[in-house]
C-alpha cells in the first residue's frame, strides 16, 4: 500500500509554506477550501507523496491532537494493522 499524502494541522500557514517551500525546496502542488478550512499541499521532485497542511483561520494547534486534526483523522480513518501485542525478538 502506498501513502498518497500525510495531513498536518498547522496554526500558521504562511510560516509553514516558508519553511517547506523556501527552506526545504518543496513545491506547491494544490490547495482548496472546505468551508473555513484551507487544505494546502506540497510535494518534492523525489517524492511520490504529498504533505497536506490543514489550516483553519483563528484555530490554534497544540502539540497534542487539535480539533482540526481530529476532524481530519475521522474523515480519513482506516482500520489499523498494528497489533496490540508488543513485538517479539527474532
Amino acid at each position: 500500500m502506498d501513502v498518497q499524502h500525510t495531513a498536518v494541522a498547522v496554526s500558521d500557514l504562511d510560516a509553514t509554506k516558508a519553511f517547506y517551500e523556501d527552506g526545504l525546496g518543496l513545491t506547491h502542488d494544490q490547495d482548496f477550501y472546505a468551508g473555513e478550512t484551507h487544505h494546502y499541499y506540497v510535494t518534492g521532485d523525489e517524492l511520490d507523496t504529498a504533505i497536506q497542511f490543514v489550516h483553519e483561520e483563528g484555530q490554534s494547534v497544540s502539540p497534542r491532537a487539535s480539533s482540526t486534526s481530529r476532524s481530519v483523522s475521522k474523515t480519513s480513518r482506516r482500520p489499523s494493522r498494528r497489533s496490540s501485542r508488543p513485538p517479539t525478538a527474532r
